[in-house]
């Protein structure tokens, strides 16, 4: 183990005798609007810029020339033999319209050509999330569905890291935003002369943050494996100590929490990392106090908000509680207002038995995500869901009955 005299050692060289990770600092420390406001990683956002660009119409000044690049491109990487890329060069294009989130795919472009013809392409994007289970396969009925009479159905599945589209999914073709930074590039350098100051600087903006964040082969990414070959035991100990974005999240969350509790009638009772206890007024009873189950907590039946890597789940537990109290819910849940359940033997001491509110949160793997975002984003639809009819109701049924429970 590495003395701390051999550890500042480490870090003085990587930073006063690596002019590799000097001119790494030069690459990547411009202002970038994306990092600013940390839109990077937010899979909604790409789809947003994706939409803007690929619409001839918007404000870009590309005119169609990206749309051109960016599918010639994707056709001719895919190496699809029916489809020549050099068609897409040749259109004589009469309108564009492009959706977002048109029956929940990501970018919907619809293509009209002169002599009428009509080519649809539905962009399913996946920043951070693997597909859902026959999603894609869903999404190509839709357009199949709706769009019957056109002349081209392009499926491209836009990931970030080579996911393959589902066995049921062989029509989408693969595409990487490799291809759309090159695409970019490509559009500005045969435009760059007659765009505006503005969505110039925009569009550089984002080509940029592709080459740092999105590319493996990029000039950058070789030069951080470099530098990380160089200077492994500096940069494992910066990695070691970077902010934890989890204890981030569980101090933001409960202190919004706690904000809210008198509009709610409930107390935030315990805080760590990984868990925020809640207790509903209603339930705060002499019968639900004093078998220490939840460490240093003084109650039995509480609403646990557990914070995980990809989601933040608010959840009815109980803790040792008497065992016929706890044997009732388990066996008769119906009469509580909880779903109905196929569960195997009833735990022992611990018991999770209703979720409130389940909020995803997008987290690509070894990015730290902006905490502030994901609480304003949270904290509107949890109240929404304690206040649900459903949710009041299974807690003041739960009220009632630890009213019930025996010393």
């Amino acid at each position: 183990m590495s003395t701390d005299a051999e550890k500042i050692r480490h870090l003085n060289d990587l930073v006063l005798n690596s002019p590799d990770f000097d001119r790494l600092q030069q690459m990547v420390g411009h202002f970038n609007i994306f990092r600013v406001l940390r839109l990077e990683h937010y899979e909604i956002r790409h789809s947003n810029m994706l939409a803007w660009l690929l619409d001839p119409k918007e404000s870009h000044g590309l005119d169609d020339v990206f749309l051109r690049r960016w599918l010639m491109r994707v056709l001719h990487d895919f190496n699809n033999t029916d489809l020549q890329t050099i068609q897409v060069m040749s259109w004589e294009i009469r309108s564009v319209e492009v959706r977002r989130e048109w029956k929940n795919i990501d970018v919907l472009v619809v293509i009209t050509l002169g002599d009428g013809e009509k080519w649809v392409i539905a962009l399913e994007n996946k920043v951070g999330f693997k597909q859902g289970k026959a999603q894609l396969s869903r999404y190509q009925k839709k357009i199949d569905d709706e769009f019957n009479d056109t002349h081209r159905r392009l499926f491209i599945f836009l990931t970030r890291d080579g996911e393959q589209p589902a066995e049921d999914a062989k029509d989408y073709l693969m595409a990487d935003y490799g291809q759309i930074h090159r695409a970019l590039k490509d559009s500005l350098g045969i435009k760059s002369p007659v765009l505006g100051f503005e969505p110039k600087i925009l569009i550089e903006n984002y080509r940029r943050l592709l080459e740092e964040q999105f590319m493996e082969d990029s000039e950058i990414a070789n030069l951080a494996r470099k530098i990380y070959a160089q200077h492994k035991e500096a940069l494992d100990l910066i990695i070691e100590h970077k902010p934890d974005w989890i204890r981030d999240l569980s101090d933001t969350l409960s202190k919004a929490l706690k904000e809210i509790e008198t509009e709610l009638s409930y107390s935030v009772i315990g805080v760590n990392k990984f868990y925020i206890r809640l207790l509903p007024k209603s339930w705060n009873s002499p019968s639900n106090h004093g078998r220490g189950a939840w460490g240093g907590v003084n109650a039995s039946v509480l609403l646990d908000v557990n914070l995980g890597i990809d989601r933040v789940k608010f959840t009815i537990v109980a803790g040792n509680t008497p065992e016929p109290w706890s044997q009732e819910i388990w066996e008769n849940p119906a009469r509580f207002g909880l779903k109905q359940h196929n569960r195997g033997k009833k735990p022992r001491k611990f018991l999770s038995f209703h979720i409130l509110y389940d909020h995803r949160i997008n987290h690509p793997e070894n990015q730290l995500l902006d905490v502030e975002e994901i609480v304003k984003d949270l904290i509107p639809k949890f109240v929404e869901s304690y206040n649900s009819e459903t949710n009041q109701k299974v807690i003041q049924n739960i009220a009632e009955f630890i009213t019930q429970m025996p010393d």
